[in-house]
């Protein structure tokens, strides 16, 4: 049930982000980039519970990030399930391989975005940006969130703008 992801029983601070992923590595950095960039990650290695979430609290969720190279994910017939689910919910899938010409054919149906394994941390932020907030696009002030790695904790944070005197969001 949608009690189980606590990030849905009330507030949060900005767009949910649901991260379907096996690959625990790619879950904790995006985890964090997710929150360097006031998203509400929503994050599992678990299929049946990422598929369980989207049918029952779906339309609270603002983006699905996908990993194609999940054991048991079947590319595109996945992708049409998730589109069953979520019509309208925006997708960015990531892979360590080149999408195959299904996978290429849902992508360029419209709302979905994809990109490629390891992680490009500019690059995601920018697809973040892109897909959460296509005002910014239009408006011409397309700047993607900064992020920088913390030397002290190696969390990853937004970075702050030379010359800015704001302080930075917790």
């Amino acid at each position: 049930s949608g009690a189980q992801w606590p990030v849905l029983k009330g507030k949060h601070q900005g767009p949910v982000v649901v991260l379907l992923t096996d690959d625990q590595d790619t879950l904790d950095e995006l985890e964090e980039l997710l929150q360097a960039t006031d998203c509400s990650p929503i994050c599992t290695s678990d299929l049946r519970a990422g598929r369980g979430l989207l049918a029952e609290v779906g339309d609270q969720v603002d983006l699905l990030v996908l990993d194609m190279d999940m054991d048991g994910l079947r590319g595109a017939s996945s992708l049409r399930t998730v589109r069953e689910l979520v019509p309208d919910l925006p997708l960015l899938l990531l892979s360590a391989e080149a999408t195959t010409p299904d996978v290429q054919r849902v992508v360029t149906s419209g709302m979905v975005r994809s990109m490629r394994k390891p992680i490009d941390h500019a690059l995601f932020g920018s697809l973040l940006t892109d897909i959460l907030h296509p005002e910014r696009v239009f408006a011409g002030d397309f700047t993607p969130v900064p992020l920088s790695r913390s030397h002290d904790s190696g969390r990853w944070t937004r970075a702050r703008r030379p010359g800015s005197t704001r302080p930075r969001p917790a």
